[in-house]
C-alpha cells in the first residue's frame, strides 16, 4: 500500500511518496524507544514545517517583515500587552481603510540579539512603513519586506528559539490557519516508488537539494520533493492544481 501526498502552499508544492508496508496499527501501551529529545525534536521539525506552509500560504511578496525593539526592557507580561495593543492600533488603520482584517503572525523573542532584549517579529499584509512606525511607541521599527516565493527559510529563522514543549512558537490572527488548503492525497503507482526521483509538475521547478528518500522496515519507503510554481500566478490567484507528463 502507497500512496502520494501533494501539499501546494501558495507557490510552493510539496509532493511525497509514502509507503506504509505493514499498516497495522500499534498496539496500545507498546514502547516507541523514542526518547523525549527526540520527540521534542520531531515536534519541533513539524511545528516549522507548519509555520512555513501558514506563511506560504498567507503571504506574498512584498508583504511586511519587520521586528519591533524596546528601548526599555519590558517584563513578558508587559511585552505580550504592547503587542496586543499595537495589532489593534493596525486593526483599527486597515477598518477605517475599508482593507478588512489584517492579516500577520507573531513570534516574541529575547535570545537571539546582542542585548537579549524582548522584541517582536511581525510578518503582516501589506501597508505603508510609515504607519507602523507611527503605531509602534516602544522603540525603534526594523523594517523589511517578503522577497520571492518560498518562505520556507523565514519560519526556519522565527522557530529557532526553543519553547515550552506544547506551546505553538508563534501566534496569528483570526482564521489565518484557514488558508492551508488540505492536501491531495492518491494511491501511488510502482512506477512511483522504483523511480530515483520525483517528476517536475508542469508548470514549477525542483527546489535545488530539497530532495530526500528514506526507508525504514517497519513503515517502508518515504520520497520527498520541493517545487517552486513559475510566473506570478499560484493557487489562490487562477493557478491550476500540479500536472504531470
Amino acid at each position: 500500500m502507497a500512496y502520494k501526498k501533494i501539499t501546494t502552499c501558495g507557490f510552493v508544492c510539496e509532493i511525497e511518496i509514502i509507503e506504509i508496508k505493514h499498516p497495522a496499527r500499534r498496539r496500545r501501551g507498546e514502547k516507541t524507544n523514542q526518547t523525549p529529545e527526540k520527540k521534542q525534536e520531531q515536534n519541533w521539525r513539524k511545528a516549522q514545517r507548519r509555520l512555513s506552509m501558514l506563511i506560504n500560504s498567507s503571504f506574498r511578496r512584498k508583504d511586511l517583515f519587520f521586528t519591533l525593539t524596546y528601548e526599555e526592557d519590558p517584563t513578558p507580561e508587559d511585552a505580550e500587552k504592547h503587542r496586543k495593543r499595537f495589532i489593534r492600533k493596525v486593526q483599527t488603520v486597515f477598518r477605517l481603510r475599508g482593507m478588512g482584517k489584517v492579516k500577520y503572525i507573531s513570534v516574541t523573542e529575547s535570545e537571539h540579539n546582542e542585548d537579549h532584549k524582548l522584541h517582536h517579529h511581525f510578518i503582516m499584509s501589506k501597508i505603508e512603513m510609515e504607519i507602523i512606525n507611527d503605531l509602534w511607541e516602544h522603540g525603534h521599527v526594523i523594517q523589511s519586506q517578503l522577497f520571492g516565493k518560498d518562505f520556507t527559510g523565514l519560519a526556519h529563522y522565527l522557530s529557532k528559539e526553543e519553547r515550552e514543549p506544547g506551546k505553538r512558537g508563534w501566534k496569528q490572527s483570526e482564521g489565518l490557519a484557514a488558508a492551508i488548503p488540505e492536501p491531495v492525497i492518491k494511491k501511488a503507482t510502482k512506477r512511483d516508488l522504483e523511480m530515483k526521483h520525483i517528476p517536475t509538475p508542469k508548470g514549477y521547478y525542483r527546489v535545488p537539494d530539497s530532495e530526500w528518500s528514506t526507508y525504514h522496515e517497519w513503515t517502508g519507503l518515504h520520497k520527498y520533493a520541493k517545487f517552486i510554481r513559475e510566473g506570478e500566478t499560484d493557487l489562490a490567484t487562477g493557478g491550476k492544481e500540479p500536472q504531470w507528463e
